[in-house]
């Protein structure tokens, strides 16, 4: 579970977390293609054997890596999507639980239906800041994800000459404003502090 205990540690560390470590020893790193990615289970919840939260400032970035990057074979925990409460005991006491559900989940998923397929390219050159491009052989349903775990807001990034003059939108509605990439395909994407935003192309 080495990539979920990087998320974990991510996840409470905020800024001091070096995001370019993310998959660092990670089954998705060295063994993708027998490996199956995940957030959170019911055994790293609260109470629970391997008791291992992800913060929740954190899931949406978590769950955009798993679902989005090339090479993951991802899993959703059933109440990261509908959200659960349960009872369990600590310290002989018995606890009751609230676990949210992640409200973006279901965007993220219809991102990686649609926007998804194709070669990826990483931008992982801030601690605090990456970006990963999935380009598809139909250009029109390329996708940049960039994510933030500190107040690092911006990333200018060149995608190429086919993406010369193009205009890109934050799919998650994150971001209000249009990035125009120049002639050589370069941009400035933007993305809030603790989050993560989803560039596709204007239609």
């Amino acid at each position: 579970m080495p990539l979920h205990y990087n998320f974990h540690e991510a996840s409470k560390k905020y800024s001091k977390y070096d995001l370019r470590t993310i998959l660092k020893n990670s089954f998705l790193e060295e063994h993708a293609r027998i490996s199956v990615s995940f957030v959170e289970n019911h055994d790293t919840q609260p109470l629970q054997g391997l008791e291992s939260s992800v913060t929740e400032w954190f899931k949406p970035l978590a769950y955009a890596i798993i679902l989005l990057m090339e090479k993951a074979y991802p899993c959703v925990f059933y109440a990261d999507f509908y959200g659960a409460e349960y009872c369990d005991a600590k310290d002989g006491a018995i606890q009751r639980i609230t676990l949210n559900k992640v409200e973006i989940l279901p965007k993220l998923l219809e991102a990686r239906k649609r926007f998804a397929p194709g070669n990826q390219i990483n931008y992982f050159d801030h601690p605090n800041c990456i970006a990963w491009l999935r380009k598809g052989s139909d250009i029109s349903l390329s996708c940049l994800v960039i994510i933030s775990n500190g107040n690092v807001d911006r990333k200018a990034i060149t995608l190429g000459s086919c993406f010369g003059k193009s205009k890109f939108v934050d799919f998650l509605g994150y971001r209000s404003e249009t990035v125009e990439c120049d002639e050589n395909g370069k941009g400035t994407f933007m993305v809030n502090p603790k989050s993560v935003s989803i560039w596709v192309m204007e239609s």
